[in-house]
């Protein structure tokens, strides 16, 4: 990508869409109301459109040294009524109103992975990584999507006429087509938005061969947590739980071929069964809360 493209991307990542129901609640937001700040916060869990406002908000208000371990964290310490300013007197808020089968899986794989990489998280512990960290670089992992939205999320109805196997064949797909793929529009975003190392590690490695990947180790952590949940998402628009011997062939599959720390903890079977339902049922009940339907059980490559 040239520095032309980089620097136009660059751009048009400071201000990304949100849901309606975002925008409608912070317009009809009580500041005053006990709930405001638990509204807000579950807004910005299951929309990355807000979720980075509110990192960026934290940006603008304080040092920029100021580390980010978790979205609750961060509104906490600008206060719902400074986001609500910043979001709503923008000179104009993009929305995206998901109306595609790909739109509204693309935004179901946000929550998804967001989801299960805080389950693996907390079932990992060995591994020391931080729940909330784990669910905000899922939840942010394949910002990319929003940055060109308009063409990306629907990008595997087009990339599907180039054909691919692979994560890989996905993106070359998304550069044939489009002339760049979501990491690359998902990594220029980051450095935009100066988010968290560990943030933009998940957006440029989610698809990458963790074996050769040279971050440092806690953030390679998180990398692989939030690639092996991305690959439960897959698994579960795909198939739901309907084919338990397919999933624990893909689970298998991860720690032998694609593992760098997950697979040295012995992992069973269960917990993981467990967390492809917990993640299931709790994706469902966001979709429901952000008005967008039911949650899709046939979704194809969003990866």
């Amino acid at each position: 990508m040239t520095s032309e493209n980089i620097s136009k991307w660059s751009r048009k990542a400071t201000e990304l869409p949100v849901l309606p129901v975002v925008v409608t609640t912070l317009m009809s937001l009580d500041i005053d109301n006990d709930d405001a700040f638990t509204e807000l916060l579950s807004l910005a869990k299951v929309d990355p459109g807000l979720a980075l406002e509110v990192l960026r908000t934290l940006r603008v208000k304080s040092d920029s040294s100021v580390a980010i371990t978790s979205l609750e964290k961060a509104l906490n310490r600008i206060g719902t009524v400074s986001l609500k300013a910043m979001v709503t007197n923008r000179s104009s808020v993009q929305v995206f109103v998901p109306t595609s089968h790909s739109d509204i899986c693309m935004w179901l794989h946000f929550i998804q992975v967001a989801i299960a990489s805080a389950q693996l998280a907390q079932s990992f512990r060995p591994l020391n990584v931080d729940r909330n960290n784990a669910y905000l670089a899922g939840l942010l992992h394949d910002v990319g999507r929003l940055v060109d939205f308009e063409r990306l999320s629907k990008s595997p109805s087009e990339v599907d006429m180039v054909g691919y196997e692979d994560p890989a064949e996905l993106l070359m797909a998304e550069a044939e087509a489009f002339g760049h793929d979501h990491v690359q529009l998902g990594s220029i975003a980051g450095h935009a938005w100066s988010l968290p190392d560990y943030v933009i590690g998940a957006i440029e490695h989610h698809h990458s061969d963790l074996h050769t990947v040279s971050i440092k180790e806690d953030k390679l952590k998180i990398v692989e947590i939030v690639k092996f949940a991305d690959e439960i998402s897959m698994y579960a628009m795909r198939r739901g739980t309907s084919d338990q011997q397919a999933f624990r062939r893909l689970c298998r599959s991860f720690f032998e071929k694609r593992s760098v720390f997950l697979h040295k903890l012995s992992p069973s079977q269960e917990p993981l069964d467990r967390i492809l339902a917990t993640m299931i049922e709790s994706a469902e009940h966001e979709f429901a809360r952000l008005k967008l339907g039911k949650a899709p059980t046939n979704c194809k490559n969003h990866a």
